[in-house]
């Protein structure tokens, strides 16, 4: 009987540890929120950036054409090869993927918190980006 509890208690902990490593990911899952040009940045945003994405002409993602996204310490914040960028270094022109995390006020444009963005060079960003 002790050795049937053994295995339970390691098959949990195999489980409990499986599922706490799978929460920990650092790249985003499915398709970005918005993809777009950074058409302002607002630097005054204690320990971050509020930057203004908007959507290429015509193009409309889940969120809609344009979102106010706050980008915090907590924001992963990376180039297209993966490299952490610091989120001050974010410029107007210069074109993101952005990843929401948490709720998404539902306003015109929208506003939220990014969990992840990818930041392009400028000339760099794939005509229709797409999640890792």
């Amino acid at each position: 009987m002790r050795s049937g509890r053994t295995m339970t208690f390691a098959v949990c902990m195999a489980v409990s540890a499986a599922l706490l490593l799978s929460g920990c990911s650092n790249t985003p899952k499915g398709e970005p929120a918005i993809s777009g040009d950074v058409t302002a940045v607002d630097n005054a945003a204690q320990g971050g950036i509020v930057m203004l994405v908007e959507a290429p002409g015509g193009t409309s993602y889940s969120v809609g054409d344009k979102a106010s996204v706050s980008v915090t310490d907590k924001t992963k914040v990376v180039d297209e090869t993966g490299a952490k960028v610091e989120p001050r270094g974010i410029t107007v022109g210069q074109r993101v993927d952005v990843w929401f995390e948490g709720p998404v006020a539902e306003s015109y444009p929208v506003q939220g918190t990014a969990g992840y963005v990818r930041v392009y060079q400028r000339g760099t960003a794939p005509p229709n980006a797409s999640g890792p």
